[in-house]
């Protein structure tokens, strides 16, 4: 890694593959050469210098621009405050003509770096942006979706503890250089009062860094360079489903998103106040009931005040295990969790009523505590400037559910019905309130909100994955094996006849995925032809609960029986598409421990494909390192991936047996080891073949000991610590080739430094088969928003009808009320409509109001 700011004109990065380029040393100052420029080029590279980052309200400093074809850099100086003569400033009504036409012509093409931003900054320069825009951050996440700060999965990298989107990261990553932070650069003054010189360079260089990310997105996929690409790259473009994607829906997304931010959503400040006051008095009241019944008044605002609470319970007495319990060093107390999901999972496990109805008060102080603090106080404060409407700051597509990922975080707002759970039958009246939080959000006067959401868009997509694994059953997996052993063998030839000429031959008998002997899906049929019921929760309940339904038709009460329990069905659809265990789901359908269990088998047996798609999902992990949604999109599992690619990685893995022992191994993989079934039934197992360049005891953290094992890059054996355990162990691959299992694996560490903590395989697997669901309804939910906005919003009849929130899978928009049956008629007809994968037809459901909490159906 250089060290400084290795991106100053004329240095070069470097990277293994892409053409990167350099930071050119001339800058181009003058309006007229860019208006020249601009309509001669097809590609642009552009960035906003701005105030601040709320494009409402922020002031645009400059425009940087990058030309890659002609490798020409501009910086416009709109409002810097200090006087340059080698950089003239231009009033913005001068400069948004002369780059106006660029961006209103659809045949052109604009790349940012959070490109919503820089999109929204047009905006308030009064351009209505009309080209192709791409998102070098959306692109990047598209290419791995596993960056990330937070949680166990985090990502990390040599000289930065935690790995995002952000510019100057990626730039430090895949291009071993470090960039200036505007901070370094203009020290603590705004950008309006900073020298327009140092500006000027430190925005020539991110947009040379953003074109850089945009070719390494090209290179990455194969499919040829940017500017001029031959007619068998456009061929691989339309092939090639990453970048398909990114041209039908990724890219027009980012002009939807933006267009939506700038239009915000209207807040009541008033309504906020109320049930503020409401949510407080109720959290007073718990206080008061918890003193009362503990007879002691300890403090109950922070996580250590309840842990204290909790470990005053006992509850050890009533698991078989104490889930609070101290540890040895009082320092580390917080790691000690009771965290909401927690309390819930002790509160179903406990059955003494008194210690349950304290959980029950803790709960209801923890959700309406959570609700002041993300949107009570904090949506109304961020709307008081602005004649009380919000304007999200961010809302970018870098997750792979249907939730965006948005500030302030709106995608955690409760349902459109707040409904009451077990464990708040607990609690007296004046303890629990339920206010709906989502009458935060107002329409204008004469206007309404109107919501579009997808009606059981989960089990038809589960439906259309079941029919399209009962079509291919496990050709497209074995096809796609094939083809990665083939790759690995013309990449590293020596070695694996090196390997076949060690290994111990052992008879094996691979593991087969058994499908059902049938052509059309249950579940599937459901959807295509109603049977046994057009309802697919219906059909779930008669499934699970076989002999409730029969008795219900005896008793001629069938219908009542299916409108009772349907929720029921709707709760199993946990168990039957993630995996949610019989005890997690017991509780919620109020059903015993072996009822449950059995309902489970029934779905299994009445719905045959679940069991093999499972296993095929696992395999796919294992062998691939990814699955694919409906849309061909692949979903990479973090770790697994790096493992199925035939590229050298670093892994640290610890072995428990005789003694616990550390190591690092320098490999290349050659291959996985199949899973093997349990004596429950479930698939798990395997690890990775790999050829061992260098392996050492890791004596500590980070301190390197004994080396144990090394090949020779022929394949033979360069030195073996024969008494080691991991050099011993009986593998029928010998030194320096060894199979290791996924079990042991602590993390990964691919070619570009970036460290990946290794998921246990029960947590990779469930993530990725929630993911086959999950990311075809990111996609199709991204569809819909831009066909609605280009076949309706965008319609000079329905001009004033926005785009003003996305909410888990709902669009809400904000229509003239005079307009409202016309606009639903219109955007019903295409949300409606099947995408390219689907056989079976979707339905919305449409919502109106002038409150998002109090919106009625429209029929």
């Amino acid at each position: 890694m250089e060290s400084g700011f290795a991106t100053l004109p004329g240095s070069l990065a470097i990277c293994q593959s892409e053409t990167v380029h350099e930071v050119p040393e001339a800058l181009d100052v003058d309006l007229a050469e860019l208006r020249q420029e601009l309509a001669g080029s097809e590609l642009v590279v552009f960035d906003f210098e701005t105030s601040g980052v709320r494009p409402r309200f922020a002031v645009v400093a400059g425009i940087g621009f990058y030309f890659p074809a002609s490798r020409r850099v501009f910086y416009i100086n709109c409002n810097h405050g200090l006087h340059d003569p080698d950089i003239p400033r231009y009033p913005e009504k001068k400069v948004a003509a002369a780059i106006r036409p660029f961006f209103r012509d659809r045949t052109k093409h604009a790349v940012a770096h959070n490109a919503t931003f820089d999109v929204r900054m047009l905006y308030r320069l009064g351009i209505d942006v009309r080209c192709r825009v791409s998102c070098t951050m959306v692109l990047t996440h598209r290419l791995d979706e596993n960056l990330r700060s937070f949680g166990s999965g985090q990502t990390t990298h040599y000289h930065l503890p935690a790995v995002t989107y952000g510019l100057k990261e990626l730039t430090q990553v895949f291009f071993r250089c470090k960039p200036p932070t505007l901070h370094d650069v203009i020290g603590e003054r705004n950008t309006l009062n900073a020298p327009p010189r140092l500006v000027a360079d430190y925005c020539r260089i991110d947009v040379v860094n953003t074109y850089n990310l945009f070719s390494r997105f090209h290179a990455v996929l194969g499919v040829g360079d940017p500017l001029n690409p031959s007619p068998r790259d456009l061929l691989r473009r339309h092939l090639d489903p990453v970048y398909r994607l990114a041209a039908e829906i990724d890219d027009p997304n980012n002009l939807v998103l933006a267009r939506m931010m700038w239009e915000g959503v209207g807040i009541d400040a008033a309504e906020a106040v109320r049930q503020r006051d409401r949510y407080q008095r109720s959290i007073q009241a718990c206080r008061d009931e918890i003193w009362r019944s503990l007879n002691v008044r300890w403090p109950l605002e922070t996580p250590a005040n309840v842990l204290r609470v909790m470990r005053s319970l006992g509850v050890k007495d009533d698991l078989s295990y104490d889930p609070f319990a101290a540890y040895p060093d009082p320092s580390v107390d917080w790691r000690v969790s009771v965290a909401s999901e927690v309390l819930l999972d002790v509160y179903e496990s406990v059955n003494d009523p008194f210690k349950r109805r304290i959980m029950a008060l803790l709960l209801s102080m923890s959700l309406m505590k959570q609700r002041l603090s993300a949107f009570l106080d904090t949506l109304p404060a961020k709307a008081r400037y602005s004649g009380d409407r919000l304007y999200p700051d961010r809302f970018d597509s870098t997750l792979v559910t249907t939730r965006f990922s948005s500030s302030p975080n709106l995608q955690n707002l409760p349902g459109k019905a707040d409904k009451e759970e077990a464990w708040q039958r607990e609690l007296p009246n004046p303890c629990k309130e339920y206010s709906r939080t989502r009458n935060l959000f107002v329409a204008r006067p004469g206007c309404v909100l109107v919501s579009i959401d997808l009606k059981a868009a989960e089990p038809r997509y589960m439906a259309l994955l079941f029919q399209r694994a009962l079509r291919s059953r496990s050709e497209d997996y074995l096809d796609k094996r094939r083809r990665a052993r083939r790759e690995r063998q013309e990449r590293y030839p020596d070695l694996m006849a090196a390997m076949r000429r060690l290994q111990d031959k052992r008879p094996t008998q691979p593991f087969e995925v058994q499908w059902p002997n049938i052509t059309d899906d249950p579940l599937w049929r459901v959807f295509k032809h109603g049977v046994p019921t057009d309802d697919p929760y219906n059909a779930l309940l008669i499934a699970m609960d076989p002999a409730g339904h029969q008795q219900a038709i005896a008793q001629g009460s069938e219908k009542k029986w299916l409108k009772d329990n349907r929720n029921r069905g709707k709760t199993a659809f946990l168990a039957f598409a993630y995996g949610a265990s019989a005890a997690n789901l017991a509780p919620q359908l109020g059903w015993s421990l072996a009822q449950t269990e059995q309902a489970i088998r029934n779905i299994e047996t009445s719905y045959p494909t679940l069991i093999p798609l499972r296993q095929l999902t696992l395999l796919e992990m294992i062998h691939l390192g990814q699955v694919e949604n409906l849309w061909g999109r692949p979903r990479r599992i973090n770790g697994y991936y790096q493992l199925a690619r035939p590229e050298p990685v670093t892994v640290r893995f610890r072995l428990r047996r005789p003694t616990p022992r550390s190591y690092v191994a320098r490999i290349i993989p050659l291959g996985s080891t199949s899973p093997a079934l349990s004596q429950s039934g479930s698939l798990a197992g395997g690890g990775v073949q790999a050829f061992v360049e260098q392996c050492y005891i890791e004596l500590e953290e980070g301190v390197r000991g004994e080396v144990v094992l090394a090949g020779n890059p022929d394949g033979t054996l360069a030195y073996a610590a024969r008494s080691d355990p991991f050099v011993r162990a009986p593998h029928f691959n010998n030194p320096p080739f060894r199979n290791i299992s996924f079990s042991l694996i602590r993390w990964v560490e691919d070619g570009d430094g970036l460290r990946r903590l290794f998921p246990r395989q029960a947590h990779a697997w469930r993530m990725a088969f929630n993911s086959l669901c999950q990311a075809t309804g990111a996609d199709h939910l991204r569809w819909i928003m831009n066909n609605v906005d280009r076949e309706v919003s965008l319609k000079p009849r329905f001009r004033d009808c926005k785009l003003v929130l996305t909410v888990h899978d709902s669009l809400v928009y904000e229509v003239p009320e005079e307009k409202l049956q016309p606009f639903v008629k219109s955007a019903r007809q295409v949300a409606c409509r099947q995408p390219p994968w689907a056989d079976i037809d979707f339905k919305v459901e449409v919502e109106w109001g002038r409150r998002f909490g109090e919106m009625k159906e429209l029929p």
